[in-house]
C-alpha cells in the first residue's frame, strides 16, 4: 500500500490493487483509513507531475486530464477539486 501511495495512486486504485493481492475489502479499507493520507493533496501532486504548468486548452483537454486522474484511482470529487484549481477553458 505504501508503494502505491508513494507512486501517487488514489484510494480506488489502491483498494483494487489490494483486492487483487487477496486482501479483503474491509481490511484494505481499514489500512487506508489508518494511513490517512490527504487524498486531495495526493491528487494534486499526481496532476502536477503529469501536466506541470500547462493550462487547460479546451473541454477535450479538461476531459483528458479528468480521465488521467480517474485512471490513477481518484474519486470524482477529488478530480473536480483539482481541476477547479487549474485554468478552465
Amino acid at each position: 500500500m505504501r508503494r502505491l501511495l508513494h507512486k501517487g495512486y488514489g484510494p480506488l486504485r489502491i483498494q483494487a490493487e489490494l483486492g487483487q493481492k487477496g486482501i479483503p475489502g474491509p481490511v484494505g479499507k481499514a489500512a487506508l483509513e489508518e494511513a490517512a493520507p490527504d487524498w486531495l493533496e495526493q491528487a494534486q501532486n499526481a496532476y502536477n507531475r503529469r501536466f506541470r504548468d500547462a493550462a487547460i486548452q479546451d473541454k477535450n483537454d479538461w476531459a483528458k486530464r479528468a480521465r488521467y486522474l480517474a485512471s490513477r484511482g481518484f474519486e470524482p470529487a477529488q478530480i473536480r477539486a483539482v481541476l477547479a484549481k487549474a485554468d478552465r477553458p
